[in-house]
């Protein structure tokens, strides 16, 4: 699989995805989201991306796979936003992101959804 070009930086969060999550979660939705995020494989995908973070010691952080594009690393502001609302989160992202963000995402939901069934 060819490495995708991500852009540096998508500004409007103007689509969202509701996931039905097991509990009410308020403010450990993030969290919880990216946690059960890092476990998909697809989150270690290879981007081309010219973004980087910045760490403690001052040495950049490479915006290098989706999940860091994604959430983001220090110094790197990510390119979601989780609104807890009750037993949902609603995720907002940007509508132009890559493809590859839309199959992440439709992978996230039905891995959380899934797991509210057992």
């Amino acid at each position: 699989m060819q490495t995708q070009n991500f852009p540096m930086r998508l500004s409007s969060l103007n689509k969202s995805v509701t996931i039905k999550t097991p509990k009410p979660l308020g403010l450990t939705a993030n969290v919880y989201l990216h946690e059960i995020a890092r476990k998909i494989p697809n989150y270690n995908t290879q981007i081309n991306c010219d973004a980087a973070g910045i760490d403690k010691q001052e040495a950049n952080i490479k915006v290098n796979t989706l999940g860091r594009w994604l959430f983001g690393v220090p110094g790197f502001d990510s390119h979601i936003r989780i609104v807890p609302q009750g037993g949902n989160v609603v995720l907002y992202y940007p509508e132009k992101s890559p493809e590859l963000i839309e199959a992440f995402l439709h992978e996230l939901k039905n891995t959380i959804e899934q797991s509210t069934k057992n």
